[in-house]
């Protein structure tokens, strides 16, 4: 028992003196995808950190992109996946809790990207052929803090200049990227639809198909948007050894049942700089 309580003891010891304010590191992923698909399709790559770092780990998916940011800034989460807007402003006004760490990958075509695309999508049965139809018709956003579901499309219709809140007859907020899809997959001629066209993501298109078919017809492509930003927290960034096995952990050829589980939406990682994100930055200052 003794022998037992002084290995707890030391476990403990050497995991405080790495500067945690934590007993176990944190993986936090805001609801970037339906949050029970985060769950399963993120543990593997919570277990594969643990094991790298030799720590407790745990997954936490968080609720809102909000909430997540919060938690974040306060030290709750020690790693964490950012979109491009959500880590430029997160970024902007915490920036010594905020610590850019990596970009994702994706495999597209057989080529492995740093990017995604956002899309303006309409109904391939609808008359809608271009913007031009779809002036005083219902318009769909995701919410303001997304990259392709409003900020990229902002500064598309600014570089067009078209203000949406006066072009469309309505702009409606989904919150959630499926839902635009599901609400344009339903869209019937001369119905009272809940859109009739909207902004998503490339990748929230490809799920879309899979799960209504080949229904949407895309009318404008925006991009390309850097791809999600991993970050570590301040107490991580200070400690050169934690970093450094994250890093390694993430560039080298990383287990097949990490970044093969069903839904897991990287390829891998590459590390760049923070200024990377400079074009999102840009993009970040044209605001209705």
């Amino acid at each position: 028992m003794k022998k037992f309580l002084l290995t707890v003891g030391l476990f403990f010891l050497v995991f405080h003196s790495m500067g945690f304010a934590q007993d176990t590191f944190v993986v936090g992923v805001p609801p970037i995808t339906d949050p029970a698909k985060l769950e399963k399709s993120f543990q593997p790559f919570t277990d594969y950190i643990s094991k790298s770092l030799g720590l407790p780990a745990k997954l936490i998916v968080s609720k809102s992109y909000e909430a997540f940011a919060d938690a974040f800034v306060a030290g709750e989460i020690s790693l964490g996946f950012f979109g491009a807007v959500l880590y430029v402003q997160t970024k902007d006004k915490h920036p010594d809790k905020v610590h850019y760490l990596a970009t994702c990958l994706q495999n597209k075509g057989g080529r492995t990207r740093g990017h995604y695309y956002g899309y303006f999508l309409v109904n391939a049965n609808s008359p809608y052929k271009s913007l031009k139809y779809l002036k005083g018709k219902k318009w769909g956003f995701t919410k303001k803090s997304s990259s392709s579901g409003y900020r990229y499309p902002m500064a598309y219709f600014s570089r067009k200049k078209i203000d949406p809140y006066t072009y469309f007859g309505e702009v409606k907020f989904l919150e959630k990227h499926p839902r635009i899809t599901d609400a344009l997959a339903a869209w019937k001629p001369g119905a009272d639809n809940i859109i009739d066209g909207g902004a998503t993501w490339d990748v929230n298109l490809w799920e879309a198909e899979e799960k209504h078919g080949k229904v949407f017809r895309k009318i404008a492509r925006v991009g390309p948007i850097p791809l999600i930003a991993i970050a570590v927290s301040e107490t991580v960034a200070q400690n050169k050894a934690i970093r450094d096995k994250i890093v390694r952990a993430l560039t080298q050829d990383v287990p097949e049942e990490v970044t093969e589980t069903e839904d897991f939406l990287f390829s891998g990682w590459k590390v760049g700089f923070d200024s990377d994100f400079d074009i999102t930055r840009r993009i970040v200052g044209i605001e209705k």
